[in-house]
């Protein structure tokens, strides 16, 4: 059954991912309230930058 809910969630962790790929590609405007793009990322999919 965990591994129903992991499935579930699976479409929307990617759709994350694509968004935050976005902020690094075209990073905003002004000044955040400290959330590096890439440590996220990372923190998101730990084998991405193995």
């Amino acid at each position: 059954m965990a591994g129903e809910s992991r499935l579930a969630l699976r479409p929307a962790a990617l759709q994350v991912m694509r968004f935050l790929a976005t902020l690094h590609e075209f990073p905003p405007r002004m000044r955040s309230f400290g959330i590096d793009v890439d440590e996220l990322l990372n923190q998101l999919n730990p084998a991405r930058h193995r």
